[in-house]
């Protein structure tokens, strides 16, 4: 085996090893709330299960795994007013990934902590997050002072495709992020008004526009996130526990294993990559590096043969580290 390949991976581990475990740390600091919908509708970060109602169930997506679905004709899952969740201060996050089924002509509720739990009236909520008419984002927060929202672009959000929408408040900033960009921002000051009215996913305080499509992973922090934090959010906690260890020398196996960064990190898969020593390129390499490890979550790679001097990866191969969640 070339001994400049075998310190490629070793090379590559190094980059998935590194802050995985404080990435992980610091999004479990704050959070009050969290839906992954595995198997259930309970919340994995403490108490505040929700019940699925109407036609809301669990299905099986081929991107994301377990996911809730709901059909836009009053399904939704609903939350029991809880202390935990009527903040009441001067930070806020919620984070959601959200796939619609059409951008249609109404407004599709996708998080709402609602001022009243039979009608949709002013000022509507706490806090959530929607997409309105015309496939446009937008965070809506409650504070002392009235209501403050910020809103995406236009048509911003496709039908059929899933995206990362997160809504941050700081105390002095309201910020709307989309698939982990800041897509709009103001100035806003106040602390939250929290209501004894219980949280709802996929629609509003009176029982209308709900949402069609799925949802997973929604959290709700008493903090405010960083943008690094909501990166992380939107694209995947870095992987981990690599295998030959960080710094490891002498590695004659061409074995490279880590733990995936993706959510199900039990779930590991292996497969081969060879490459043909007299036609792969190095551009060539890392796309199939990409395609292979971080966007289908692969956290066994094998590689059966050693890639010649013209085939080494190039550096910024380190980036390729981020297994997509969604």
């Amino acid at each position: 085996m070339d001994k400049r390949f075998a310190m490629l991976p070793l090379v590559l581990v190094l980059g998935l090893g590194l802050g995985a475990t404080a990435a992980l740390a610091d999004l479990s600091t704050g959070l009050v709330a969290h839906w992954q919908f595995e198997g259930n509708c309970n919340d994995s970060a403490g108490t505040n299960h929700g019940t699925p109602l109407g036609d809301a169930k669990i299905v099986t997506d081929p991107d994301r795994g377990q996911v809730l679905e709901l059909d836009g004709t009053g399904d939704y899952v609903e939350v029991p007013n809880s202390p935990s969740l009527n903040l009441t201060g001067d930070q806020l996050t919620m984070a959601v990934w959200v796939n619609f089924n059409a951008t249609g002509s109404t407004p599709q509720i996708v998080i709402a902590k609602v001022f009243n739990n039979t009608t949709h009236s002013s000022p509507y909520f706490s806090y959530g997050l929607h997409m309105l008419a015309n496939a446009q984002p937008r965070v809506w927060i409650s504070r002392t002072g009235g209501a403050a929202f910020q809103p995406g672009a236009t048509n911003s959000i496709r039908a059929g495709r899933w995206h990362h929408l997160a809504g941050v408040y700081n105390g002095a900033t309201l910020r709307l992020f989309l698939d982990g960009k800041q897509v709009a921002s103001g100035n806003v000051t106040g602390n939250l008004i929290g209501y004894d009215t219980v949280l709802r996913l996929g629609i509003n305080g009176g029982l209308t526009e709900p949402m069609a499509g799925k949802m997973d992973d929604v959290r709700i922090y008493n903090r405010a996130l960083t943008d690094q934090e909501i990166v992380s959010l939107a694209t995947g906690p870095l992987a981990g526990n690599p295998v030959p260890a960080n710094g490891a020398t002498g590695v004659s196996t061409p074995l490279l294993q880590w733990s995936a960064g993706a959510r199900d990190q039990m779930k590991t898969t292996s497969m081969s990559l060879r490459a043909q020593r007299s036609n792969l390129l190095p551009d060539v390499g890392l796309r199939l590096l990409r395609r292979c490890a971080p966007r289908n979550d692969i956290s066994k790679l094998i590689l059966s043969e050693a890639l010649t001097d013209a085939c080494a990866l190039p550096a910024a191969a380190t980036r390729c580290y981020h297994p997509r969640t969604g």
